[in-house]
């Protein structure tokens, strides 16, 4: 446990400082991870899912007091999907300033079609990771599905209050937690 919140120490570290200036030569590079625009979700939703997987691990089992891998895997399978989708949601929101300093990140480089194409595909991964075998529905997948999909009604740009893109980018969260309260109550 304390490895896994080191690593996580590190990474949040080598977001936001220089590390990346040490093994390149030319001042162009990248300095920090904050840099590599194309990682950016990505690195954020790990960030998130190793937090979760950190509670996840936190708390005792029924046997032996580890998570089962399979709660595991299915916490990956749903969360991981979601957290890129309100990483690349939100994310949409600041691509006329990522133009300017010509960082191509998700946003830049997509069309607004190619864009929702991929949230729509993001949205999708936990249903179809749940009708595979082994693995089933359950509350946290259908709550978090249910709360992601004002992410694929309304596109960012359709949002003028920063507060309220916030707020629809985290709701999954919110009901995903619901969907494990009332399905296994």
């Amino acid at each position: 446990m304390c490895v896994a919140f080191g690593l996580l120490g590190l990474l949040a570290a080598s977001y936001v400082l220089p590390v990346l200036s040490f093994f390149h030569v030319r001042k162009e590079r990248p300095e920090s991870l904050k840099d590599l625009a194309r990682l950016k979700p990505v690195l954020i939703s790990l960030a998130w899912l190793a937090g979760a997987c950190l509670v996840a691990f936190a708390r005792p089992g029924p046997l032996d007091g580890t998570p089962a891998v399979a709660d595991v895997l299915s916490l990956i399978i749903v969360a991981l999907p979601l957290l890129l989708l309100d990483s690349i949601w939100l994310d949409r929101r600041d691509r006329r300033a990522d133009e300017s300093y010509d960082r191509m990140t998700f946003a830049v480089r997509l069309s607004a079609k190619s864009f929702h194409a991929v949230c729509i595909l993001l949205w999708l991964m936990p249903i179809l990771g749940g009708l595979a075998p082994g693995s089933g529905i359950h509350g946290f997948m259908i709550g978090g599905v249910i709360g992601a999909l004002p992410m694929i009604v309304l596109g960012p740009d359709r949002i003028r209050s920063e507060a309220m893109r916030v707020v629809i980018a985290g709701f999954w969260r919110v009901t995903g937690l619901l969907g494990i309260l009332l399905f296994t109550a």
